[in-house]
């Protein structure tokens, strides 16, 4: 720990600190010791330095933009964050917070569906201010200014704000009082904005040091969205506790070339570092263009989707040659409601790897198999691999719970985690029966060990080391024993070593008659030449087979694997609905309706139906120009189960237009046997939607990436 000469803790390594701060008064503390350091710097198209600006000209700036919106009538309480990664966020996000006002960032909308999302958390954080740029204000009253959900909405373009007339007194801020209000499932469900007080951040940036120290020479680089939690955590909160520049980059520079972001924290010196797992999956197949060095890159966080294995022993495998430590790399598990981190692998020890008795896990007991986790490979169809996400540190506690009776479950037993701490958030703004049901729970016949929140999220404590399994929603139920979507999806990607990482879904259809599981696995143009259609499919089926241990139903289809050539040759075989930050999927109700230039294609030699649709946006594929098409081995299974909500999949195997960037909502209901050129709907049935990896990754490609 180091103090100034007032007292005041600033760097310190454990969450003891004797005097936490609000953010205005850190970011204060820091003009007056730093004036002339560089805080934050924005790269152009993720390379080039462009804007940056010191904690003197940061404090000056958020000073002017307090006094304006305090000075404004109506005294607003919250306000909606709509800006592009910028420092102009920044600006708005510290202003806001000096002035008592709690933002609410939101992605900058691209479409109609963003719009309704962009009111629906207007309206639940009671507020009419929408603050913006200029040029981001002009550009969504040109694309969506007629629509109605923006009628009585005041966007406020605050790099055009002038201080006002007159000081205005700002109010005083508390530890106690809201930050910010982080907004969780909008996309797939009502908004629940997640109330994170200064206090939470300063605890969670403590825990961070501690986990990840950042020292003297620390250096964050990023590529995440601003308007995500673990964003502009890591993006402009840890930076401003730990008084370390932050260089930042747009997340669509890193979905076009994923590389990027290794060659910036090569140019920039980066030591700190965060991503979701995808992303270390894509810099896999995308090689820096320049000689790169990471040997100052000490934390390499992973996080907000499963960790897989393979994907951090290969990212170790192919880059320790450029200096990157096998310690680096770090699993961590975290979420809003807990400010972010919860846990995390030390930055002084490799990740843990467990193999684990797939049947076993399905009822609930953790039984260790045989593995090779140095190796990442697969050495049993009934075995499944977990990653540590490490464990918890400072005043944060982490518990397994029986969900049902409420009861602490014993060793080696799967149940909710929940988690209690300085970083738990005050609750849900204007929902209280609900915050006290998720943020205050307590353990039956431990009711003195304090609340805690209940995560949705299931795994398990072994040695002090936190597992994370899958989210208790997301179950799929396969006679009788739990099955998580992640680990089907895996087990399939392993059944051909042609075949991607992230490139399978699983979910539930369900007939009518019964439910049965959906496999969809992403295949290329490269795998299909070299191994066909037929022994892709094949290697799927029997993968699957001898892991659910059932006979499985197989049919192709076609799908959007790789986009290039005319938009006209765009296929789509899943409804592919709309995902949260974290690449959640929802309870989705809606029937899809036939569009125009919706046409019958083929009909692939097992009889399928195959519907082309122009404007669709390739949203399997994760990628948003449309072009050539590939295959789509599709697998049903008798009696399985899932408790979620309904989606909708065509009973002929034919493609439904995805709702992506370019296509209109839902309407209508389909019409059974008819056809998409006569302007009807084909024949289609209720779909569970399971955790669909490549959804997630199309929401990375509209500049959100899949967290």
């Amino acid at each position: 720990m180091s103090t100034t000469d007032d007292g005041m803790a600033v760097r310190i390594g454990s969450v003891s600190e004797r005097s936490p701060l609000t953010l205005p008064a850190l970011l204060a503390h820091r003009a007056k010791t730093a004036s002339d350091q560089v805080a934050y710097v924005h790269l152009i198209n993720g390379e080039e330095p462009g804007e940056q600006t010191t904690y003197g000209e940061l404090h000056a700036a958020v000073q002017g933009r307090a006094q304006a919106l305090a000075g404004r009538p109506g005294a607003a309480r919250s306000a909606v964050l709509m800006y592009p990664t910028g420092l102009e966020f920044i600006r708005s996000f510290l202003a806001c917070a000096a002035a008592g006002i709690a933002g609410a960032p939101v992605q900058v909308p691209m479409r109609r569906l963003a719009v309704q999302q962009l009111r629906a958390i207007a309206d639940d954080a009671s507020t009419t201010m929408v603050l913006t740029t200029r040029l981001v204000r002009d550009q969504v009253y040109s694309d969506f200014g007629e629509l109605p959900e923006l009628a009585g909405l005041d966007l406020i373009a605050t790099d055009d704000l002038a201080p006002p007339a007159r000081l205005v007194r700002l109010p005083e801020v508390g530890l106690s009082d809201v930050a910010l209000l982080q907004y969780t499932s909008g996309a797939t469900g009502s908004p629940k904005g997640v109330m994170v007080t200064h206090a939470n951040y300063w605890a969670n940036t403590a825990e961070t040091d501690a986990l990840w120290p950042f020292g003297d020479d620390g250096t964050v680089v990023t590529w995440l969205p601003l308007f995500h939690d673990m964003g502009v955590m890591l993006g402009v909160v840890v930076p401003l506790w730990a008084g370390c520049p932050a260089y930042l980059m747009e997340p669509e520079a890193f979905i076009r070339r994923p590389a990027r972001w290794l060659e910036a924290l090569s140019r920039f010196g980066g030591t700190h570092s965060s991503a979701p797992n995808f992303a270390y999956d894509l810099c896999l197949r995308d090689g820096p263009r320049e000689p790169i060095d990471l040997s100052r890159w000490r934390a390499a966080i992973s996080g907000a989707e499963p960790v897989r294995p393979h994907t951090v022993h290969e990212f170790i495998g192919k880059f320790a040659p450029y200096g990157l430590d096998p310690r680096a790399v770090s699993p961590a598990y975290g979420l809003a409601e807990n400010t972010l981190k919860a846990c995390g692998s030390r930055a002084d020890t490799e990740p843990a790897q467990l193999w684990l008795d797939a049947d076993e896990l399905g009822q609930g007991r953790v039984v260790l198999l045989p593995g090779d986790p140095a190796g990442g490979s697969e050495l049993t169809s009934a075995g499944v691999p977990v990653m540590s996400c490490g464990v918890p540190v400072g005043g944060t506690r982490i518990r397994i719970v029986d969900p049902h009776t409420l009861r602490a479950v014993g060793p080696d037993r799967l149940g909710e985690i929940w988690v209690s701490g300085p970083c738990v958030a005050a609750g849900y703004i204007g929902r209280g029966e609900e915050s006290e049901r998720s943020f205050r729970a307590r353990i039956r016949d431990e009711e003195e060990a304090g609340p805690f929140l209940r995560t949705g999220d299931t795994g398990f404590v072994r040695d002090g080391e936190v597992y994370v399994t899958g989210r208790m929603k997301d179950m799929i139920i396969i006679k009788g024993r739990d099955r998580y979507p992640q680990d089907l999806e895996y087990s399939v990607e392993q059944s051909h070593p042609l075949l991607h990482p992230t490139s399978a879904a699983a979910f539930v259809v369900d007939t009518g008659e019964q439910e049965s599981l959906v496999l969809v696995v992403e295949v290329d143009g490269k795998a299909l030449r070299s191994a066909g259609i037929d022994g892709l499919t094949e290697a799927v089926r029997g993968r699957s087979r001898a892991t659910t241990g059932s006979k499985l139903r197989t049919w192709c289809s076609y799908v959007a694997v790789r986009c290039r050539g005319p938009p006209a040759a765009r296929y789509v075989a899943i409804p592919a609905v709309s995902c949260t930050s974290r690449g959640r999927c929802p309870d989705w109700t809606g029937p899809w309706s036939a569009r125009d230039g919706m046409t019958r294609k083929r009909s692939c030699s097992a009889g399928v139906t195959v519907w082309q649709f122009p404007q669709a946006a390739a949203v399997v594929s994760g990628v948003r120009a449309g072009g050539s098409h590939g295959h789509v081995a599709e697998l049903g299974q008798q009696g399985t189960r899932a408790p979620r909500g309904r989606g909708r999949w065509p009973t002929d195997g034919g493609s439904l237009p995805p709702r992506g960037p370019s296509t209109p909502a839902p309407s209508a209901g389909p019409t059974a046997g008819g056809d998409p050129a006569a302007g009807v709907d084909p024949p289609a049935l209720p779909v569970q939607q399971g955790s669909v990896a490549l959804a997630g990754r199309a929401h990375a490609a509209a500049g959100l990436a899949a967290f």
